[in-house]
């Protein structure tokens, strides 16, 4: 089975200079550039990430030769935008505008990455709105939870383990303009810079772009990736935050995963996860949770944070009022407990293998996205051909397989329960108690 935009033949790559260099020619009168470096938060450890993301959002500021404001005007006269951020694993941009004009475009980006001003009352406003989202983050029992969710998952050192938003919000407060530019100088160059045009591009012409917007810059010598696997817990462990007068607590399942995106397993334990949470409405937990017994109005799993060449972790999510905590919980393992010792239908295989594929399909519609799309991929080591190929395993995806993916690497019962929100003791301690009768009522069934 093959679908009708091959990214293999769209695809062209150069490797220069310390860059990987791609382009995806389409049809659009816009170009989209998108751009990383191995500069994201798990390189900062000392500091729990907190100077890598002001050092990414500080690039879009100023440059040693142009002000904000400047900046702003020139790209804006333009019709295009830029912007920075960074992930745990990466320091990244995305640039958009007319093809006409992303000569011009990037060499602005070229020169914000190289020269940035790092000015100090810059730095200062930068670090209030970055603490005002991390204290906002801190109100709500969603963020929480899914942070008690992690800091439970990983140890203290580990990629995906997240600082609290309390000690977080104090590093902030304490780095210097110093430390900034301490990181920039030791983590963005070449040498592991990947750059993804799409659009009604030339491959060679951006290619000679890319070596002017970024020529001088030192090449750094390219860096593993620390990405210790974790082991999973002997039993559930439940965690909570109290969060007063939050009524409606989140509650996040989930646990370590040890698979990489290439793995043959990977698609058909994603599939069994799609099954249980994935879509809209025709999910186990949506029909048993939402729709039989309208515990919640929001409920899912998924598998996340495979970022770089880390590895991620699988995550049920759901939102319940006191009155129906314990039950909406203890119901949420009922499940998944079923779907890892029973496995899957043939019914519902057949309807995720289509729903998945025209979600699949679907993204290539949408050209704006393709070069994040393929950045992802190439910063996950996943080969372009592998991708191609998704459509010809999906088809030939068995229940068995689904099945044999779901009993070796979804582990309820050694999975972490965290949540967040104004939820009584007798409430939380009533999972238990919930589980053990659903399971009894089940049997009689």
């Amino acid at each position: 089975m093959t679908h009708p935009f091959s990214l293999s033949t769209h695809i062209r790559e150069t490797v220069t200079d310390g860059m990987t260099i791609l382009s995806v020619k389409t049809n659009d009168s816009l170009v989209t550039v998108v751009g990383s470096f191995p500069a994201g938060r798990m390189y900062d450890t000392a500091h729990h990430g907190a100077v890598a993301l002001l050092t990414a959002r500080m690039l879009g500021e100023s440059t040693q030769t142009r002000t904000k404001k400047e900046l702003h005007d020139t790209l804006e006269g333009m019709g295009a935008s830029v912007s920075f951020d960074s992930d745990i694993a990466r320091g990244r941009f995305f640039a958009s505008g007319l093809a006409t004009d992303m000569h011009t475009i990037l060499a602005l980006v070229g020169e914000m990455v190289r020269e940035p001003r790092f000015d100090p009352d810059e730095l200062a406003v930068m670090k209030t709105r970055v603490s005002a989202e991390i204290l906002a983050e801190s109100d709500d029992p969603k963020g929480i939870a899914r942070m008690l969710l992690a800091r439970t998952l990983f140890p203290l050192g580990h990629p995906h383990h997240i600082a609290l938003p309390a000690v977080l919000s104090e590093t902030i407060e304490h780095v210097t303009v110093d430390d900034v530019r301490t990181f920039h100088r030791a983590m963005y160059g070449r040498g592991d810079m990947i750059l993804v045009a799409g659009g009604a591009v030339r491959h060679d012409e951006f290619v000679e772009e890319c070596r002017y917007a970024f020529e001088g810059m030192p090449i750094q010598p390219v860096l593993i990736e620390n990405d210790s696997i974790v082991s999973l817990y002997e039993a559930r462990r439940f965690v909570h935050e109290h969060m007063p007068k939050k009524e409606t607590a989140s509650v996040y399942i989930g646990h370590a995963l040890s698979l990489s995106p290439t793995d043959p397993v990977f698609d058909a334990l994603s599939v069994g996860i799609h099954v249980l949470g994935g879509g809209i409405f025709a999910s186990r937990l949506n029909q048993e949770i939402r729709e039989k017994r309208g515990l919640t109005y929001h409920i899912r799993s998924s598998i996340v944070g495979y970022q770089g060449k880390l590895h991620g972790y699988w995550l049920s999510l759901a939102m319940f009022p006191e009155r129906v905590y314990a039950e909406g919980v203890a119901r949420m393992l009922y499940e998944t407990d079923i779907i890892a010792t029973r496995g899957i239908t043939t019914k519902e295989l057949t309807e995720k293998k289509d729903e998945l594929l025209g979600r699949f399909l679907t993204q290539f519609d949408n050209r704006s996205g393709l070069p994040s799309f393929v950045l992802s991929a190439y910063e996950q080591g996943v080969p372009i051909t592998h991708i191609d190929a998704y459509p010809e395993r999906m088809s030939t995806m068995t229940v068995a397989r689904v099945n044999d993916a779901l009993a070796k690497h979804l582990c309820p019962e050694q999975s972490v329960i965290a949540s967040a929100g104004d939820i009584s003791l007798l409430a939380r301690n009533g999972v238990q108690k919930e589980y053990a009768r659903i399971k009894k009522e089940s049997k009689k069934a």
